[in-house]
C-alpha cells in the first residue's frame, strides 16, 4: 500500500516513497483490499489473513513517518473464518470492518481506540438471510454507520446503525421499492454527516441514490443518473460524498473499458 501527499496542487509519494506492509504478512493475505484514511491514521483490510479469517491493520503517522501503530495493531474477530477486512471505513477513533463470510449473511465489526489501544466494540448483523453484509461496502461518519447489502431481496438494501454511548442499534433499512429488480442497490455506500450516497450499478446505466436524515428518519432525496449514459455503464459501482459534492464511478462507460466519473453537486 503506497501513500501520497499533496503540496499545493502537486501530489507526490510521501517521504520519497511510503510502502506499508504487515510484519507478519504472508503471500495471499491481500493487504490493501480495502483502505480508509482519517487524519494521521490508516486502516487497511487483509481479508485472507490466516486463510479466510481476515484482519485489519492500523498504521499511524508521526511527522512524515508512518509505522504500524503500537508495534503493529492487527484487529481480528475472535469468531474468525469470515473474511474480516473485505471492506473498511475509518472515522476518527472508530473502524468499521465488513466480514461477508460471517455466519452466512455477513457482519460488520466495530473497533474503537482508547489511547494507543484498539478493542472490538460491537459485531453487527442483520436478519436478512443471504445478504452478504459487509461485502459491498461500509461507511462510517461519527456515530452513524451505513452497510450495503446488495443481495438483500430483489432490490438490495442499506442498513443504517447509530451509536448511543457504546451501543449500536439498527436505525433504518433503506430500499427503493420502485427501483429495478437486481439493480444492485447497496453495492457501495458513502456517508457524510446526515447524507448517504448509495450505488446501484446494475440498473440500466446505473444509479446513485441520495438519502438524508431528518431527526431519526431517512428519506430518499434523489436518484441520480448520467443523462448520456447507456446500459451497463455501471454508474454507482463506486461512490464518495463530501459535503455538497458527490462522485460516482462508472467503470464501463458506453460499453468501453475506459470508464468515467460523474460529479454531482447540491445547491
Amino acid at each position: 500500500m503506497y501513500l501520497f501527499t499533496r503540496s499545493g496542487t502537486t501530489w507526490s509519494p510521501e517521504t520519497v516513497e511510503v510502502k506499508l506492509t504487515a510484519t507478519d504478512g504472508v503471500a495471499n493475505d491481500v493487504l490493501g483490499r480495502s483502505v480508509s484514511l482519517s487524519g494521521n491514521t490508516v486502516a487497511a483490510g487483509a481479508p485472507h489473513v490466516d486463510g479466510a479469517t481476515g484482519a485489519v491493520y492500523v498504521f499511524t503517522r508521526s511527522g512524515t513517518t508512518w509505522s504500524a501503530e503500537a508495534d503493529e495493531v492487527k484487529l481480528t474477530d475472535p469468531d474468525g473464518d469470515d473474511l474480516l477486512g473485505w471492506s473498511v471505513s475509518l472515522s476518527a477513533d472508530t473502524i468499521a470492518a465488513g466480514a461477508p463470510g460471517a455466519i452466512g449473511s455477513g457482519s460488520v465489526s466495530v473497533f474503537t481506540r482508547s489511547g494507543p489501544a484498539w478493542g472490538q466494540e460491537a459485531k453487527l448483523t442483520v436478519s436478512a438471510g443471504q445478504s452478504y453484509v459487509g461485502y459491498f461496502g461500509v461507511s462510517i461518519s461519527g456515530d452513524i454507520l451505513a452497510v450495503g447489502a446488495r443481495h438483500d431481496g430483489e432490490y438490495g438494501a442499506v442498513y443504517v446503525f447509530t451509536r448511543i454511548g457504546t451501543t449500536w442499534i439498527q436505525e433504518a433499512k433503506l430500499t427503493d421499492p420502485n427501483g429495478v429488480a437486481f439493480d444492485g442497490l447497496g453495492y457501495n455506500v458513502s456517508i457524510n454527516g446526515n447524507t448517504l450516497a448509495v450505488g446501484a450499478p446494475y440498473g440500466g446505466a446505473g444509479f446513485v441514490y441520495v438519502f438524508t436524515r431528518i431527526g431519526m428518519t431517512w428519506i430518499q432525496e434523489a436518484k441520480l443518473t448520467d443523462p448520456d449514459g447507456v446500459a451497463f455503464d455501471g454508474l454507482g459501482y463506486s461512490v464518495s460524498i463530501d459535503g455538497a459534492t458527490l462522485a460516482g464511478g462508472a467503470p464501463s462507460t458506453s460499453g468501453s473499458s475506459s470508464g468515467s466519473v460523474s460529479v454531482f453537486t447540491s445547491n
